[in-house]
């Protein structure tokens, strides 16, 4: 009797570590892809004189294939830019915005997971910190 419930309580561990592996996988490629969106965002290539401003379109072909590198399979339609331009001192930053979905299989069930993830807010790991009140 004891070994049959020492078998069933491991095979729930063993069940629940894949689910939580499954899950935790996702989490983990979004926050990669959130470092990747914020230097991507950033342009500092172009910001310190080594490469030439790119358009829209290539930076939207740039975060698809930095996600396509953490295994995410983003369309440029996923993709929201607002380009900004600051003249004086001859600086570019885009504010980038991928909304996608993930779909977890489960072997017998499958769930869809949906991120939004944007180079203005915090990693996804990091709470929001508020300035101090005088």
């Amino acid at each position: 009797m004891r070994k049959i419930v020492l078998l069933a309580v491991l095979a729930t561990a063993v069940i629940a570590g894949y689910i939580g592996l499954q899950f935790a996988s996702a989490y983990i490629d979004n926050i990669e892809l959130h470092d990747d969106v914020r230097d991507v965002a950033a342009q500092n290539g172009v910001n310190i004189g080594l490469n030439s401003p790119k358009t829209d379109d290539e930076v939207r072909m740039e975060v698809v294939r930095t996600a396509a590198e953490h295994g995410l399979h983003l369309r440029p339609d996923q993709i929201n830019l607002q380009k900004y331009v600051n003249a004086d001192v001859h600086r570019i930053w885009y504010d980038v915005t991928v909304d996608y979905t993930v779909r977890v299989n489960l072997l017998v069930c499958s769930y869809t997971l949906h991120f939004v993830q944007s180079n203005k807010g915090p990693t996804p790991l990091q709470p929001h910190v508020r300035p101090e009140s005088d």
